[in-house]
């Protein structure tokens, strides 16, 4: 139970780092410990269209150090945050 609520806090986190970054307000260093934690999960719990998107997710994160499409990422940071809800409250 505490292990989902951790992971749900971390991704609202990564979606805040997400935004954050996409306005320039934070490092890079931040949205890479971000990306591999999404990595990490999404490769941990493969087989799950939940991982799969993470996984999606975690592609855009290296996207976006190059090519910032805002579009996508108030769409990536929605989805963190409405799955970071979800698992900090269940």
């Amino acid at each position: 139970m505490l292990l989902l609520k951790i992971m749900g806090l971390m991704d609202i986190l990564a979606g805040i780092t997400l935004i954050l970054y996409h306005y320039e307000l934070i490092p890079l260093r931040i949205l890479i410990a971000f990306l591999l934690y999404l990595l990490i999960k999404s490769i941990v719990f493969i087989g799950d269209l939940a991982s799969a998107i993470e996984l999606g997710i975690s592609i855009y994160f290296i996207i976006i150090i190059f090519f910032p499409i805002t579009i996508f990422t108030f769409i990536a940071t929605i989805y963190l945050f409405q799955k970071g809800i979800t698992s900090f409250f269940s």
